[in-house]
C-alpha cells in the first residue's frame, strides 16, 4: 500500500515521502496513530510541496551553520580558568564554559549540544574541541585555556 508519511519515523521515513508498506502495518499500526495517509493524487501533489520546502530549510540551516563555522573558526576561543600551584585547573572546561565563552568574544548563540568533546580539559594551553553545528558539517574550534 502506497502512504504519505505526515511525520518522521525512524528506520522508514522523513515527512513527506511516499512509501510502500505491508497493508497491515498501515492499518493497524500508522493510519490509527495518523502517522500516515492513503498516497492519492492530491497527497502527491502536497508531498512534493512538504519536500520541497523541506530541502528549502534544510539548505537555509546548512548555509546557517557554514556562516556559523566560519565566524568561530577565525581565531581561538580564549577561557580563563583558576589554576592550582602545579598548573592544573580546579575541575575541567565543560561545554557550558565554551559556550559563554563564544557568546561573549563573538557574540553568537551556540547550542550546547553543538560542542563535541571526547576528554575534559583540564590543562592550560591549546585544545582542539569538534563543532558540529548541523549534521552534515562540522570543523574544530581550538581552545586557548589561560590561566
Amino acid at each position: 500500500m502506497r502512504v504519505l508519511l505526515k511525520e518522521d519515523i525512524a528506520g522508514l521515513g522523513k515527512r513527506g515521502d511516499i512509501l510502500d508498506v505491508a497493508d497491515g502495518y498501515a492499518r493497524n499500526f500508522l493510519f490509527p496513530l495518523k502517522k500516515a495517509t492513503i498516497a492519492s493524487k492530491g497527497v502527491i501533489a502536497q508531498a512534493e510541496l512538504i519536500t520541497k520546502s523541506r530541502q528549502a530549510r534544510e539548505e537555509r540551516q546548512k548555509k546557517a551553520a557554514q556562516e556559523l563555522i566560519s565566524a568561530v573558526t577565525q581565531k581561538p576561543i580564549v577561557i580563563k580558568v583558576k589554576v592550582g600551584k602545579d598548573g592544573k585547573l580546579f575541575g575541567s572546561v565543560t561545554k557550558r564554559e565554551i559556550v559563554l565563552a563564544i557568546r561573549e568574544q563573538i557574540g553568537l548563540q551556540v547550542d550546547k549540544a553543538a560542542i563535541i568533546m571526547n576528554d575534559p580539559i583540564k590543562s592550560v594551553g591549546l585544545h582542539k574541541v569538534g563543532f558540529k553545528p548541523h549534521q552534515e558539517i562540522q570543523a574544530e574550534l581550538i581552545l586557548e585555556v589561560k590561566a
